[in-house]
């Protein structure tokens, strides 16, 4: 008969123990996605305008999640296909700890878009809020189909949106030639 007893305190101080280690890991659980909350990445600034052959300077502030800037890695939001893919143009470099500024030289056409810092750390991956690149200037942009080949001269002086000029002459092409007005 002192064997119930004993078997019932055992399997007691089993449940404590099982509830003892849910509520710990459950609290683990929570100080990470607080953490993860708590530690975002801010960049600036969040319009660059950037004249064709120029230079672009986005800053990326990692507050307290690192003080280092190698682990950063930038990624360029597509216009048009909205993918998000990570481009090697930008050289980081160190301003002070958790300081980071992006260097993009030689802009062209082409590097108009939103570009963001992203940082992996342990299992969490960090992004910044992005930076929206518009280049300006002068440029030919040549549209080729398989009849004609049209050239367009853009003023971007006004500051449009470089890929969104492209895609508006891209449409303008792709419609006179569907009505055989070209």
């Amino acid at each position: 008969m002192d064997f119930v007893p004993a078997l019932f305190s055992i399997c007691l101080n089993y449940l404590c123990c099982l509830y003892l280690m849910a509520v710990l890991f459950i609290l683990i659980l929570y100080i990470i996605c607080f953490s993860a909350v708590l530690s975002n990445i801010s960049q600036s600034p969040e319009l660059v305008k950037v004249p064709l052959g120029g230079t672009a300077y986005l800053q990326c502030d990692l507050g307290h999640l690192m003080t280092v800037c190698d682990v950063i890695s930038w990624y360029k939001l597509h216009p048009r296909t909205q993918q998000l893919n990570k481009t090697t143009a930008i050289n980081t470099e160190t301003l002070e700890e958790g300081q980071c500024l992006g260097v993009f030289h030689n802009i062209t056409v082409r590097d108009s878009g939103i570009y963001y810092c992203v940082v992996v750390y342990t299992v969490m991956m960090y992004m910044g809020n992005g930076s929206r690149v518009i280049v300006t200037g002068n440029f030919i942009y040549v549209a080729e189909n398989t009849n004609c080949a049209v050239l367009y001269v853009c003023l971007l002086s006004l500051g449009l949106n470089a890929a969104f000029v492209i895609i508006v002459v891209t449409v303008v092409i792709a419609v006179r030639t569907c009505l055989g007005k070209i």
